[in-house]
């Protein structure tokens, strides 16, 4: 069974290439970029057992959500239904001084009434740790709902991803929620922009996991930084790793590959400071990759962590 479950939506993300906008574009890229999905693929690939489970349409998008993830070896466990839709999300990449936008079109996506009871229980009841992002929750009442009854009701490592998306609810809305869900959440993993937004906690990456460990009384908090470091604290202890230097492609799925990279470590029973090194790799091996989806592997996460060792970090 999987060591690791990852519970939400994946939409299909669709882009025109990074020269075009979306009310001129003739051609989209299609790929399917949901958080929990990504974190899982990554921690996969990196060899922990992994599934995600998730709730979507009996329809050709849907199936093609699931295609698509399990190409990169990905286990998945469904509720299959006829109603509800799939979620997308359409984006358009920004270039200097143009700036992206992203519009999201998940209104009514199927894993918006999804009741935790209908969703499949065998990958959540034997894994020992849960992985929830806020981009689901953000959906509807009934999907916070659910999160929050996944959360109080699992026996192992709770974690969360704050993942605000600005496109799905208000800062206040996600602050309420997240305040009264996190007293049954172990390990809070999030973006320094977002705990900013959501939480209102400033300052360094040190300063900030101290302050929201404290603050909401975790066990363990990690952020990531936009410069690719990282900050986490566990057991009053504060680990920092600095950014592995990249020639980056497309920022997207840095974040999810740090993420999964260290979910992956500490199930293998990792301590945190190994766990942030091999964050780090994965989030820059991402960064060079065109897409969502994290496909590092392993080898290229050990050699990178290898030679940021002989370097005297």
């Amino acid at each position: 069974m999987s060591k690791l479950v990852a519970v939400g939506e994946t939409p299909l993300a669709l882009a025109p290439s990074e020269t075009d906008r979306l009310e001129h574009a003739r051609d989209l890229g299609l790929r399917a970029d949901g958080t929990e999905s990504n974190v899982a693929v990554a921690a996969s690939r990196l060899g922990a057992a992994a599934t995600w489970v998730s709730r979507l349409p009996d329809t050709p998008l849907g199936r093609r959500v699931v295609s698509e993830l399990r190409e990169h070896g990905l286990n998945t466990a469904v509720d299959w239904v006829d109603d509800g839709r799939q979620g997308l999300a359409f984006s358009e990449p920004g270039r200097t001084p143009r700036e992206g936008a992203v519009i999201e079109d998940r209104t009514g996506a199927a894993m918006a009434e999804a009741e935790a009871n209908a969703l499949p229980r065998a990958p959540i009841e034997h894994a020992e740790t849960l992985f929830v992002a806020g981009s689901t929750p953000a959906l509807s009442e009934t999907a916070r709902r659910t999160a929050r009854s996944l959360y109080r009701h699992f026996e192992g490592t709770r974690v969360l991803d704050l993942d605000y998306r600005p496109g799905l609810w208000s800062v206040e809305a996600a602050r309420e929620y997240f305040t009264d869900v996190l007293d049954a959440v172990d390990v809070l993993i999030a973006r320094e922009r977002d705990v900013e937004r959501v939480l209102g906690e400033s300052g360094s990456a040190r300063e900030v996991v101290h302050a929201v460990a404290a603050g909401h009384d975790l066990d363990s908090v990690v952020i990531t930084c936009a410069d690719g470091s990282a900050a986490a604290r566990v057991d009053n202890v504060v680990h920092e790793v600095a950014a592995v230097e990249a020639d980056v492609a497309n920022p997207a799925g840095d974040h999810e590959a740090f993420t999964g990279a260290v979910l992956a470590a500490r199930l293998d029973g990792e301590p945190m400071d190994a766990a942030l090194d091999r964050g780090a790799a994965g989030a820059a091996l991402a960064r060079t990759l065109d897409g969502p989806i994290p496909a590092v592997s392993a080898g290229e996460v050990q050699r990178l962590v290898d030679e940021q060792s002989s370097g005297g970090r």
